[in-house]
This record gives C-alpha cells, sequence and structure tokens, in this order.
C-alpha cells in the first residue's frame, strides 16, 4: 500500500477544487499518479471536513488483551507450577495452549518451567575394581 499523499498537497487539492476545478485537471496540474486519490481526498473532505488520511488498518486486533496478559502473568506468578491448560480455564483465555506458551516466554519473559515427566535419577558412577 502507497504512503498517503503529502498534507500539503492535500491541502492544495482542497484549494483547486473549491476554485472550481474538476479532479482531472487537478491530477494534471498537480502531477498526481491516480485521478481515484484526488477524488478520494475531495470526497473525504465534502463528508468530514478533514484532509488528514483515515487511519490505517492494521490487520485484525489481538485477542489478547491488555487485562488478559496481566492475569496471565499474576496467574504465573502466584502459582509457578500451574500448567499451560489449567491456564487455559482457570483464565478462561481465548487462544491455544502453544499461543500461551509463545506468550509466556516471548512477551512477558517467562522461562517455560514446566516439568511434565519427574527427573531421572542419575546414573551413579561405579568406581572401578583394581
Amino acid at each position: 500500500m502507497p504512503a498517503p499523499l503529502s498534507k500539503e498537497l492535500r491541502e492544495r487539492i482542497i484549494i483547486k477544487h473549491k476554485n472550481g476545478k474538476k479532479p482531472t485537471v487537478i491530477q494534471s496540474e498537480l502531477e498526481i499518479k491516480s485521478l481515484s486519490a484526488v477524488c478520494a481526498i475531495i470526497k473525504r473532505y465534502e463528508e468530514t471536513g478533514s484532509i488528514e488520511p483515515r487511519p490505517l488498518n492494521n490487520g485484525r486486533p489481538p485477542k489478547m488483551t491488555e487485562q488478559n496478559m496481566s492475569d496471565l502473568k499474576a496467574a504465573v506468578l502466584a502459582k509457578p507450577d500451574i500448567t499451560l491448560e489449567e491456564l487455559k480455564e482457570e483464565l478462561n483465555l481465548p487462544i491455544s495452549v502453544s499461543r500461551i506458551c509463545r506468550i509466556l516466554n516471548q512477551k512477558l519473559k517467562l522461562p517455560y518451567k514446566k516439568n511434565t515427566f519427574p527427573e531421572k535419577p542419575k546414573p551413579s558412577r561405579r568406581s572401578k575394581k583394581t
């Protein structure tokens, strides 16, 4: 997606439009590549009175809110031995267990410390017979 036209150029488009010039004439005079951009700026000005570009939509919003993140961190700090499945159920989180693990590691900087299997005893060293 190209960058929005500068504020100064938008103001010049509106001034020329107010002076009665057609969008095609404005486009050629200001050497703007896109006629649709000129028409969109004029239309937006007539509807809202603003020459500012529309805010960019950067994809869908995240499922985890800041409140969910702080609740997740508090729950892990309160119960360090809680499992990821228990976190998901207890906090009613709208994401997968693997996503919870990535959030804990990458965003909240909490290490993954859940041992699913008990520790194996270390093998003992036998002394050699001489």
